[in-house]
């Protein structure tokens, strides 16, 4: 009997071993960037931005000086997402796990602007809309929801920055479950997530599937850093994953998100209320909603309640340039208050972002539109029939809080750039909600606005 070739044999082998995905380094193409940066008439070509050296996928934005010249840009001009795919991942996943390893370093120091460029992975990409993770300079992690003009933080975490370290990346989508997970590649993989959204979109066809695609932003401010990417790995998840994923997992969820230091969920400062809702007169005027029942105003505050158990508004409009908004408030029976800011651009259209003391059992909730989009969850005793002062404080970037008053040690924080408005004199609205949910009342003592 014959024995066959040792090259044969060796070609038989890495054929099965391409057939179960061992060893697979990757075919990989350039995918089209939903939003374009400031400079807006780039194409990125993949040979100009990737490479493949010994099966790690090298990037690096590379446009130069002379480029960003002529574009007449500030160091933050950016020419958009640049991202890479594997021609053999489908453009249609749903619900998937993606695992990776990540790893940046710079050729020239940063001198002014942090140390740490934005890893960006897309997931459900399509048409414009999709979601991507930002490993971000201050240690930021952050699942974001995206169309063609905007995007909108659906899960926000930390994690130090790490430079010429390998960090794993765990991605995960299972239908409105969505978690990121990062750790030093060197340590083992922790049992908690670092990042967790709840988006339920299940009623559209929108941001249920679409492409994968790993990269960073073409920005001038890093246009010398070099982002490596290796042992990438893309798998569907199973029936039974998915529904393991379909609730929210109290006890594994992250505890605050902010940066890495905290310094944006430390307790804000305050001194009290500017306006005491002690006659009718204190809330005449303000706008209600069809379903909102003003029930009555005592020395005590403001009865509120819903008509029909959904939440309802009384809306109280401030000063877009006001740094410091906020009510308080409590819950009795089967409701809870609410705390919400609206902005209405001069063409009409709205942003609502608002807290929920108790968005699922133990959890308080940051939430956008409805209460299906999270932009972060906190684990939280709600407790009816006690005060709480919610409050935002608003800068370059928004801290909300929901606060025991007295108690700053006793509160939920969230960090969020969840509602962007235009300066009054542009024609702009913002107002401040104080609502209530449930089929039960709440009362609200007052209102600061600063």
């Amino acid at each position: 009997m014959s024995r066959p070739c040792a090259v044969c044999v060796y070609l038989g082998l890495l054929s099965i071993m391409a057939l179960a995905g061992v060893g697979h380094a990757g075919e990989w193409e350039m995918y089209p960037t939903p939003r374009p940066g400031d400079v807006r008439d780039y194409t990125a070509p993949f040979d100009k931005h990737f490479k493949l050296v010994d099966g790690v996928l090298v990037g690096r934005c590379g446009l130069g000086a002379p480029f960003f010249a002529k574009a007449k840009g500030g160091v933050f001009s950016s020419v958009g997402m640049i991202w890479a795919t594997d021609r053999d991942w489908p453009r249609s996943n749903d619900d998937f796990e993606l695992t990776l390893e990540y790893k940046w370093f710079q050729d020239e120091p940063l001198k002014k602007y942090g140390d740490f460029p934005d890893l960006h992975v897309g997931f459900r990409l399509g048409s414009g809309k999709g979601y991507y993770l930002r490993w971000g300079m201050l240690g930021q992690v952050i699942l974001r929801r995206m169309d063609e003009a905007e995007d909108v933080a659906v899960a926000q975490g930390t994690h130090p920055g790490m430079k010429d370290r390998w960090a794993k990346v765990r991605l995960r989508a299972a239908g409105s479950i969505l978690k990121v997970k990062i750790w030093p590649a060197a340590k083992p993989e922790p049992s908690t997530w670092t990042a967790e959204a709840y988006d339920d979109w299940q009623g559209t066809n929108d941001y249920q599937r679409g492409a994968v695609a790993i990269g960073f932003v073409g920005r001038k401010l890093f246009d010398t850093c070099v982002y490596e990417f290796k042992d990438v790995k893309l798998r569907p998840l199973t029936a039974d994953e998915v529904k393991a994923e379909k609730s929210f997992n109290s006890a594994a969820a992250p505890a605050y998100v902010g940066f890495a230091n905290g310094s944006d969920t430390t307790a804000i400062k305050y001194t009290g209320l500017d306006i005491e809702f002690t006659s009718e007169d204190a809330i005449k005027g303000y706008t209600r909603d069809d379903n909102l029942l003003v029930v009555g105003v005592t020395g005590e505050g403001a009865s509120l309640k819903s008509k029909d158990g959904k939440p309802a508004y009384l809306w109280i409009p401030v000063e877009s340039s006001g740094n410091l908004w906020g009510v308080r408030a409590k819950a009795t029976d089967e409701s809870r208050p609410l705390f919400a800011v609206k902005a209405i651009s001069r063409e009409g259209k709205i942003r609502l972002g608002y807290v929920d003391p108790k968005w699922r059992d133990g959890f308080a909730a940051l939430l956008y539109e409805t209460a299906d989009h999270t932009s972060g969850a906190y684990r939280y005793d709600f407790k009816p029939d006690s005060w709480r002062d919610f409050l935002i404080e608003k800068a370059h970037w928004q801290k909300w809080q929901i606060m025991e008053p007295g108690n700053p040690a006793s509160r939920a924080a969230f960090v969020s750039s969840l509602i962007k408005s235009e300066p009054a004199s542009r024609g702009s609205k913002v107002m401040i909600g104080i609502g209530v949910v449930g089929n039960g009342s709440v009362t609200v003592r007052g209102t600061l606005k600063r």
